[in-house]
């Protein structure tokens, strides 16, 4: 199992822009991962010119970072209508809540208290398609949870609603499906996928499947498409220095065998953690998914330690393991660029934004959005990570508007 010594997570968050524009639709934010007690914040990145990001706002999570863990543990979840953004405070085993309603200021009672102990390598965090309710795992005391995201008045307010959960070995990188029937866990350490049958946001004490991942090695993150006709398609990352991943079908809630799969990219990238459906893909089972590489340290062509990511296409649910495009952010930007992101996955009319940061051997964080038209990538605007350098890492990243 592969991990650094300090991680960052990102998510994103929509600001309620009606614009059609590229430049005002994505968003970024870095859950800061502070390990200073009570410090950790979440930083508002957002395109400020023609090529250009800045920073729009910082969020007091109100907790403590870890400054270490997984490179895929998802720590910030935001409602796919941005009316809520969740950020984990993953020392403190805690979530913070912050409210569209209220211009993203934190809610009453925030941060809350975590149905397990996060404490260890990270807290996943994912909310349900309809915003309703926020899932979580702890990757310390390895159980799963839920809460009832609050309305109105009490919005954006979690309240506890099932766990804690033993869940396997290190759980944090996790998905709920589109219907809201089924959430997918990896357990990294066991090298297992997990399936568990959730009602009206209660999870199940116990697994409806659980599949061995040992063909493909540790799984990653993970995502999954629409479920249509009661079936979807499962992906994980794979947590070695590799391009390997792994992936699965769904059907009826219950996981088929895991197949082992190896991209031909090019031989730079490794340590294959986050693929992410785009919309199309997610949608229909045929359009593109982003390959993220986290990397491990660096080192150029043959290393298989660069960061970056491909991308492929995917038709009606079968990934083709020879990308598009890719990009080795080592080679192309700089070899001081030691660790990366996932790809945070932004469809914006005829082109995608891809939100992805990179770790130096300094300790900054370069937050960095990519433009995407058709099978050309273009990095659109870059900068440091002002609440993030020299305390950890920025190791994971998602986007609005998503899919």
């Amino acid at each position: 199992m592969i991990k650094v010594t300090s991680v960052l997570a990102l998510a994103a968050l929509a600001l309620g822009l009606s614009s059609a524009s590229f430049a005002s639709h994505t968003f970024g934010v870095t859950n800061d991962d502070n390990p200073n007690a009570g410090a950790n914040t979440a930083t508002v990145f957002t395109v400020t010119g023609a090529n250009t990001i800045g920073v729009f706002k910082t969020l007091a999570a109100g907790g403590s970072g870890l400054g270490g863990g997984y490179f895929s543990a998802p720590r910030n979840s935001i409602e796919q209508n941005a009316s809520c953004v969740f950020v984990a405070n993953v020392a403190s085993s805690t979530i913070a809540a912050f409210s569209k309603a209220s211009h993203f200021a934190a809610v009453a009672g925030s941060p809350f208290a975590g149905i397990g102990n996060s404490d260890f390598e990270g807290m996943g965090l994912a909310a349900s398609a309809d915003g309703a309710f926020l899932y979580a795992a702890f990757s310390g005391s390895d159980q799963i949870g839920s809460y009832a995201i609050g309305t109105g008045a009490n919005a954006c307010v979690l309240t506890p609603l099932s766990g804690p959960i033993s869940a396997g070995d290190a759980v944090s990188p996790l998905a709920i499906t589109s219907d809201g029937q089924t959430l997918l866990v990896s357990e990294l350490n066991n090298e297992f996928l997990d399936s568990y049958a959730v009602t009206a946001g209660v999870i199940a004490a116990t697994a409806t499947s659980h599949e061995s991942t040992s063909s493909c090695g540790f799984p990653g993150g993970v995502d999954v498409t629409k479920v249509t006709g009661g079936s979807a398609n499962v992906v994980t990352g794979e947590a070695t220095l590799s391009q390997t991943y792994c992936t699965a079908t769904l059907t009826a809630g219950v996981l088929g065998a895991v197949s082992a799969n190896t991209l031909l990219a090019p031989t730079g990238l490794g340590n294959l953690e986050s693929p992410v459906f785009n919309k199309a893909a997610y949608t229909t089972g045929t359009g593109l998914i982003f390959m993220g590489f986290s990397g491990f340290g660096g080192g150029g062509t043959g290393t298989f330690a660069d960061a970056g990511f491909a991308i492929n296409p995917v038709t009606a649910g079968a990934i083709n393991n020879t990308p598009n495009a890719s990009f080795d952010a080592f080679l192309t930007t700089s070899n001081t660029y030691l660790y990366g992101t996932n790809p945070g996955v932004s469809s914006i009319g005829a082109a995608t934004g891809v939100w992805q940061s990179y770790a130096t051997s300094s300790v900054t964080n370069i937050v960095t959005l990519y433009k995407v038209v058709g099978n050309t990538i273009s990095v659109f605007g870059s900068m440091a990570d002002p609440n993030a350098n020299g305390t950890s890492f920025v190791l994971s990243i998602s986007s609005f508007p998503g899919r």
